[in-house]
């Protein structure tokens, strides 16, 4: 019977932005599919191999819904995912796995969290992705890659925000919300108003 050694966290994800304005959670609960069939990384033996190279990965959560609506489905997501790797790095092979699950969020100004049928995009950076020039910034070149993937995602599925998870040798290092121009244009005009109402409180006590 074969295995899948995936070197990356796979399980269920939280997040929070540290003004604790977006918050959520992923639980994966669907099979693994992989950007094409058959990949390689399907053996007997579970080990991966034996390296002291740094391997980093990501995650990417997308919910399916636009508003309140069930809109994309995962095939659509992966289509998506792949377009954008082959420009990134010249192919989008079994590097790229997927899962579906259910995606719950909180935003700003909601009183109840938001959940709906969404999936994990896991991609790897394997060492064959990684130019010569680029040796010295690796997590920097992927780390922009992968917001670069999210942008594509909202715009194209009309998203107000996609959560990137940055991991290294499968331990998460850095969560990254990011968001659609509408939504940053809407945080902005929120932070205005607070600056305005705190001058004109200094104002009063004057």
């Amino acid at each position: 019977m074969s295995s899948i050694a995936i070197p990356a966290e796979v399980k269920e994800a939280t997040w929070a932005s540290p003004d604790g304005n977006f918050s959520g959670r992923f639980n994966p609960c669907g099979k693994f599919g992989f950007a094409v069939e058959n990949p390689k990384i399907i053996r007997s033996n579970p080990q991966w191999w034996s390296d002291t190279t740094p391997l980093f990965a990501a995650r990417l959560f997308v919910g399916f819904n636009v508003g309140d609506r069930p809109t994309w489905t995962m095939e659509d997501l992966v289509k998506i995912v792949k377009a954008v790797r082959l420009r990134q790095v010249g192919k989008a092979d079994h590097t790229i796995l997927y899962q579906k699950g259910v995606y719950t969020s909180k935003k700003p100004g909601k009183q109840k969290p938001v959940t709906e049928e969404g999936g994990q995009i896991i991609i790897l950076n394997l060492a064959e992705f990684v130019k010569p020039k680029d040796k010295g910034r690796v997590k920097e070149v992927f780390r922009k890659q992968m917001v670069a993937l999210a942008d594509t995602i909202i715009e194209q599925m009309q998203q107000e925000m996609v959560i990137v998870e940055i991991q290294k040798d499968g331990m998460r290092i850095e969560s990254i919300g990011v968001l659609s121009k509408e939504a940053i244009a809407e945080e902005e005009e929120k932070e205005r108003q607070k600056l305005k109402m705190s001058k004109i409180d200094i104002e009063k006590t004057k």
